[in-house]
């Protein structure tokens, strides 16, 4: 592979560079990528992002210095807080960390607050383990814990009424906000059933994901074209997916996925044995 200088620095020192950043996924890691790259040289943001995309071969998406952006069908974009704004925020509602206890047979960190919206739901409303998940329709990691560890947790602690299940929306891929709406009026129409029997054809067709293609999924499980054309564009479906976007950024959400179980703060995929051990430690203290 010819050796390609950005500004000075070699390839192989920048790929050194991403690989110290902090970040669970890929698609924060690229997000940093762009945020690198875009301090070498502005004017060739465009140019030298994608060379570092082809050497690093990882999916597309739109970087920025503040942070991922989320397009539009109309090409416009969500506005995702300024730096100033998240410190602000952050002040106001940075959740507090539950002092850790030894005894767990896991280490991951509690937050205090309460982070259940009123987004679409699967489960018991009275089930000891909410689980909240934040993610991206067009992230290949969310895709892989949907069709791999996803089922297991359904059949084995949803539809046992022992795990409430939130998907909350964090979207920084092409047509993932989009996508994002989109669901959130199927939701309006058919409710929680609907919206997860959209979710799943979302993620099913993850690649064909576009406006045409969200329009007629909607339509194959009864919601109608025009409606969705014009929900589409409704700035109420837009403010819900930016309200999670937003809270995803205040409690520290960086890539997708990312859940809270029982307000534990796990990111990355993780297998359905990591969650099976929070899920049974949650479940035996509530017993107690």
């Amino acid at each position: 592979m010819a050796l390609t200088i950005l500004n000075g620095c070699e390839v192989s020192e920048l790929q050194e560079k991403i690989a110290a950043l902090p970040g669970q996924t890929t698609s924060y890691i690229q997000y940093k990528v762009g945020v690198l790259v875009k301090s070498f040289k502005d004017e060739k943001f465009d140019e030298l992002s994608q060379k570092i995309d082809d050497v690093l071969n990882l999916p597309d998406i739109l970087p920025d210095e503040e942070g991922p952006k989320n397009p539009l069908n109309d090409f416009t974009f969500f506005n995702p807080l300024s730096k100033e704004a998240v410190s602000k925020k952050a002040q106001e509602t940075t959740p507090e960390l539950e002092q850790v206890n030894n005894s767990k047979p896991f280490s991951y960190p509690r937050l205090t607050g309460d982070y259940v919206d009123d987004d679409a739901y699967l489960g018991s409303t009275v089930a000891p383990v909410v689980m909240i998940q934040f993610g991206d329709f067009r992230c290949p990691f969310c895709k892989r814990f949907h069709e791999e560890v996803f089922p297991k947790i359904k059949e084995n602690y949803i539809d046992t009424g022992l795990v409430k299940f939130i998907y909350r929306d964090f979207p920084f891929h092409k047509n993932s906000a989009l996508a994002a709406i989109a669901a959130e009026c199927v939701k309006s129409k058919k409710d929680s059933s609907g919206y997860y029997a959209f979710h799943d054809k979302i993620f099913k067709n993850q690649s064909n994901i576009g406006e045409v293609n969200l329009i007629k999924w909607a339509g194959q499980i009864g919601v109608d074209e025009d409606f969705m054309k014009t929900c589409l564009k409704d700035t109420k479906m837009k403010d819900e997916v930016q309200d999670d976007f937003n809270e995803g950024q205040t409690i520290g959400v960086e890539g997708t996925p990312t859940f809270l179980v029982n307000n534990y703060l796990v990111s990355g995929v993780k297998t359905f044995y990591d969650f099976k051990t929070i899920f049974d430690y949650e479940i035996s203290n509530n017993k107690k």
